[in-house]
């Protein structure tokens, strides 16, 4: 009775299977180097892409900076909004570069081991101070604000 299950599971099996190449247990390489032959004819499976030398340290290192300055940026525009709208086009195009420099430079601070808390929030005030017609307390207290949220980075 057992060897009876076992020869119809087996049956089962290879009518399963039936759309599979046929392949030799044992010749991994070989059964994978069939399978891609044969799946390139079809063309329906595999799409043979040639792998390039990339150097992984340094695009992880671009893409964890790329992220921390977008989040940067993010939180140096906050509430800003309807400021930057009401910017004519030229000033907003400025405001946009000097807002993306002061990231990138709040990033490199952000970097070092000694955090220099004063330069940080004087990046944020000469960008706010694009702004025209701003008041200086409203820029002082905004740059204070940024920089704490900064620092939770």
């Amino acid at each position: 009775m057992p060897e009876d299950k076992i020869k119809l599971k087996e049956e089962n099996i290879k009518e399963k299977v039936k759309h599979l190449p046929n392949f030799e247990i044992g010749k991994k390489n070989e059964n994978i180097e069939k399978f891609k032959k044969e799946t390139k004819e079809d063309n329906e499976y595999i799409t043979e892409v040639e792998p390039f030398p990339v150097d992984t340290k340094s695009v992880k290192k671009i893409s964890k900076d790329e992220k921390r300055v977008k989040q940067i940026e993010e939180i140096l525009s906050d509430d800003l909004d309807e400021i930057y709208m009401s910017m004519d086009e030229e000033l907003q195009q400025n405001f946009k570069k000097k807002g993306e420099e002061t990231a990138r430079k709040i990033n490199q601070l952000l970097k070092k081991t000694k955090i220099k808390i004063k330069q940080i929030i004087n990046l944020i005030k000469d960008w706010l101070k694009m702004i025209p017609g701003v008041n200086k307390f409203f820029v002082e207290q905004e740059s204070k604000i940024k920089c704490d949220e900064l620092l939770k980075l």
